[in-house]
């Protein structure tokens, strides 16, 4: 039934520290220390910063566009390679990802990360998947959409029916690849998504072992 495995990649397969950490922690810290400002002042100063871009602007994912904003180009560099070592897999993702493989099954990512390269090689994921795609990277968009996953799959050649999407956002992760026509799974980690229907709840599992045994028992009910 499936011929590809689709897989978010923050939250699903990597944790989410590193963004946490350069965004909230370590940029203020950078920031506080140009300006000679308290860190607490310069937490405030940069998420109003945040705030008036708003995640809806594609330049809010950019961290060139706030290194220049905060006068922070030279820190670049640093930032990157010094916190890399925050980017974690969740223990179950590189077995998971292998099963697929095993079975002949294509297994890419769709993200919305500006980090994608990055978080691919200090994970190893980069050895892992057959194609890696980000929203903000590759289509200059905030968001995965509908559009998103159907550009995903002619670039693959593949059709959506053919593809299995996971992760943990209810709309990018299970509305818009639905949207597009493939089949989708709602990573529930935390407990905070509840099925909308009867019929949805099969759709909504708790780790990545769960949804790679949901998924071959789609494929052999259909098969």
């Amino acid at each position: 039934m499936f011929k590809i495995v689709s897989f978010d990649l923050d939250g699903t397969l990597v944790n989410r520290d590193f963004d946490d950490a350069l965004w909230f922690r370590e940029i203020p810290r950078a920031y506080a220390k140009k300006r000679g400002i308290p860190l607490k002042k310069a937490v405030r100063e940069c998420l109003a910063a945040y705030n008036s871009v708003g995640n809806k602007r594609l330049k809010w994912y950019l961290l060139d566009y706030w290194l220049k904003r905060f006068g922070l180009e030279k820190e670049k560099k640093r930032l990157l390679n010094d916190f890399k070592r925050e980017i974690r897999l969740f223990k179950e993702a590189p077995s998971v990802i292998r099963s697929f493989k095993r079975r002949g099954l294509r297994v890419v990512i769709v993200s919305n990360t500006s980090f994608l390269e990055l978080k691919l090689k200090a994970t190893g994921l980069d050895e892992l998947v057959d194609a890696a795609f980000s929203s903000t990277t590759h289509f200059r968009t905030v968001r995965k959409s509908k559009r998103v996953f159907q550009r995903v799959c002619k670039k693959l050649r593949a059709k959506p029916v053919g593809v299995v999407h996971v992760g943990d956002y209810r709309d990018f992760d299970f509305d818009q690849p639905r949207a597009a026509g493939a089949t989708a799974f709602l990573l529930n980690r935390h407990g905070e998504h509840k099925p909308r229907s009867a019929k949805e709840k099969f759709f909504i599992v708790r780790d990545l072992k769960e949804f790679e045994k949901r998924v071959f028992e789609l494929s052999a009910s259909t098969a």
